[in-house]
């Protein structure tokens, strides 16, 4: 016999428990816990207190997303901007694309910006994309995906080629990023 306090002390979540009280039983141990009137979890009305318990958890779960997504969506409406917040302003990535306009090393521009060389690439390769430098691509999704839609393919293909490969897919992944979003719908 096992006797525990609190039903969680079982596991980390409903499931956990039921699994765990499952393999208990399994192994002829009677559960009991004290928080629910010292009820054996192994019996018939045990397994139903448990399946009441376990339906209300999921029920608290559901009711948690489903405010979650109505406060995410609420915030979008508002205009509100998610997720993690710019590194550099936007007079500082216009600057960013006016440096490589006029031919200035990635480094360079980096080093005078305070930022990553990454950054500096996102930018470089939203602003080639049409983009606004906020990230992402900013073409539409198309149904059939290209490998040379993406401008960063050109770049790609030119190098590639100089090296007697054959292949036209860019670096940045566009198509099976692409691909799975068009697979998901």
């Amino acid at each position: 016999m096992l006797v525990v306090t609190r039903l969680d002390r079982l596991g980390r979540d409903a499931m956990d428990v039921a699994a765990t009280v499952a393999r208990l039983d399994g192994m002829g141990v009677r559960v009991h816990c004290l928080a629910l009137g010292g009820v054996d979890l192994t019996s018939s009305a045990g397994r139903m207190t448990m399946g009441v318990i376990n339906a209300v958890t999921q029920f608290e779960r559901d009711l948690l997303i489903e405010r979650t997504q109505s406060g995410l969506a609420r915030a979008r409406a508002e205009g509100k901007r998610l997720g993690r917040p710019h590194s550099l302003s936007d007079a500082t990535r216009a600057a960013v694309r006016d440096g490589l306009k006029a031919v200035e090393s990635v480094s360079a521009l980096a080093q005078t910006h305070g930022t990553s060389r990454q950054t500096i690439l996102r930018i470089r390769h939203a602003s080639e994309a049409g983009g606004s430098g906020r990230g992402g691509h900013a073409f539409s999704t198309p149904s059939r995906v290209s490998a040379t839609a993406c401008p960063c393919a050109a770049r790609l293909d030119g190098s590639l080629k100089r090296h007697g490969i054959k292949s036209s897919m860019p670096l940045c992944g566009w198509p099976s990023r692409i691909a799975r979003r068009v697979s998901a719908r």
